[in-house]
């Protein structure tokens, strides 16, 4: 058999083989067959690749305890139970001992409603506030209502709300890039989406995790 230099990012001894040869901690491959290995990627210098020597099942030996899948970026079920990413370092079940997924899902459901419901009365009341010439004239509320006056006409002198809606977008297709798509960007963009990723607030995903749920029904 032929000899080979050993692929960056592992460590080799005397007869290793593709199959036995060690990965580095925070490098991963998808098989004990494979020489293509993965920098995985790090969370505040935190990697949730260990590397080593097993590779487990479809690269799953290279991961830290509790997560799985390509580049150990998803959670691993524990005992039969479905888990969900909870930050960048550690997974929670899904359902609770208590509570069966229907029951939880319903409850989730629900607490999205009345947040949504709870948000539109709150703006229902404020502009029905705003609305209301007469108060104009009134000691504290008056002053309020003319400066809000002011910044909604300066706002649409500028097209500040287009504005807003062009930068709500540009961050939320820079967040979905490198979630949804497994993607390897480069570091400066990575880097990017990571500082601006603790402004994004999803609430689908903090009522009712997507990782909660199969694949066909995300």
């Amino acid at each position: 058999p032929q000899c080979r230099r050993c692929p960056d990012h592992t460590k080799c001894i005397a007869n290793t083989s593709v199959e036995t040869m060690e990965l580095l901690d925070g490098f991963w491959r998808a098989s004990r067959s494979t020489d293509s290995i993965v920098q995985c990627r790090r969370y505040s210098g935190w990697s949730r690749c260990m590397g080593g020597i097993s590779a487990g099942e479809e690269g799953d030996g290279y991961c830290q305890a509790g997560f799985a899948g390509p580049e150990c970026e998803l959670c691993a079920d524990v005992d039969g139970k479905r888990m969900h990413r909870v930050g960048t370092s550690r997974c929670e079940p899904c359902f609770s001992e208590s509570s069966t997924p229907t029951a939880r899902t319903a409850a989730a459901i629900g607490k999205l409603i009345g947040a949504c419901l709870a948000v539109a009365l709150l703006v229902g009341a404020l502009v029905l506030v705003h609305r209301q010439q007469a108060w104009r004239d009134r000691r504290v509320v008056g002053p309020c209502l003319k400066f809000s006056d002011r910044c909604i006409a300066r706002s649409h002198a500028i097209g500040l709300a287009a504005k807003a809606k062009i930068l709500v977008g540009f961050i939320q297709v820079v967040l979905s890039l490198s979630s949804n798509y497994r993607v390897r960007w480069p570091p400066a963009y990575q880097a990017f989406g990571d500082s601006i990723s603790r402004f994004h607030i999803d609430p689908i995903q903090l009522f009712l995790p997507s990782d909660c749920f199969p694949y066909r029904v995300r």
